[in-house]
């Protein structure tokens, strides 16, 4: 039975397979190496035939989602409402589509960015320290600033959609893909016989939790964002923040009650004394269980646990 480390190339959703030095957009691009993968898409870095400094990278939906609205949605909002908007949102450069044998793909060529802070996270043994997690709240509540003032919701502040910059000038990515070579392509046969190319993700990740301090961090995937309704409002976002910046703090999600939350901090062990206080008193305002009590991005950004 054919194992997949990464995305299942054998499910219906029907995947993009790509492999360094495969062409894109009839030769337009040409895969260098596999920045990442998630339920609904894989990213590929590429490089322009016309330009070798012009490389980007190429987030390929797959056949089920390209058919949905999702990454349509997500494609519309880049090119409309959040078009160079803000330097912490991605910043769509083009998009096309294109076939495979699974069928037809829509294909975001976006500036390149990072690792995940999920993956971070993973790697750093499951949390982050308090400096850390305060520098990611910052960077995220800009984006989400930004999205109020526009009425989006975002609909998945999580630890998966959160992207580090990494790099993103074209000689110093040439660079960094030479020092660490991209992992060629394994064949991998399923139970039919068939033969599929793996990949293995590469991205451009930060070294440890002490070299984020000047590195932003983007708020990404927008295939589930939504307008503001009298029924639903950016409140979602703030409450999601909450959980995700506990989960940052140790490793695990929130107490259902937000009262708990100074208690659960002390048995987490992840803090020190003094730290939990003020900590417990900002996540609690962001997992607020009546939305009317929970702040707004903008009125956040000028929190003093911020600093």
């Amino acid at each position: 039975m054919a194992s997949f480390a990464e995305e299942q190339l054998n499910s219906s959703v029907g995947y993009f397979v790509g492999e360094p030095g495969a062409t894109l957009q009839g030769g337009e691009w040409t895969i260098t190496r596999k920045l990442g993968w998630g339920p609904r898409s894989s990213t590929w870095l590429a490089v322009s035939s016309k330009d070798p400094n012009d490389i980007e990278a190429i987030k390929i939906f797959t056949v089920a989602a390209t058919q949905d609205p999702i990454a349509a949605n997500e494609r519309d909002l880049l090119a409309g409402p959040l078009k160079d908007s803000f330097q912490t949102l991605p910043t769509l450069r083009s998009s096309f589509y294109e076939d495979s044998p699974k069928g037809q793909h829509l294909a975001l060529v976006l500036h390149v960015l990072g690792s995940s802070v999920e993956s971070f996270r993973i790697a750093n043994g499951g949390s982050l320290p308090l400096a850390a997690v305060k520098k990611i709240v910052a960077d995220v509540l800009e984006s989400l600033a930004v999205l109020q003032k526009k009425k989006i919701i975002h609909g998945a502040v999580t630890t998966e959609n959160i992207l580090f910059a990494g790099i993103q000038q074209g000689p110093d990515i040439t660079a960094a893909v030479a020092a660490s070579p991209s992992a060629k392509a394994e064949d991998v046969t399923d139970a039919q016989g068939n033969v599929y190319k793996i990949v293995k993700s590469q991205p451009f990740a930060p070294q440890s939790v002490d070299d984020i301090s000047d590195e932003a961090l983007y708020l990404s995937n927008f295939g589930h964002a939504l307008l503001e309704t009298d029924d639903v409002s950016s409140k979602l976002d703030i409450f999601s923040l909450g959980a995700t910046a506990y989960l940052l703090l140790t490793g695990s999600q929130p107490p259902a009650a937000p009262e708990s939350i100074e208690a659960s901090l002390t048995l987490s062990s992840k803090l020190v004394k003094e730290d939990i206080p003020s900590t417990a008193s900002f996540l609690q305002s962001l997992l607020a269980t009546d939305p009317a009590q929970r702040p707004s991005a903008t009125d956040l950004l000028g929190n003093s646990w911020l600093q």
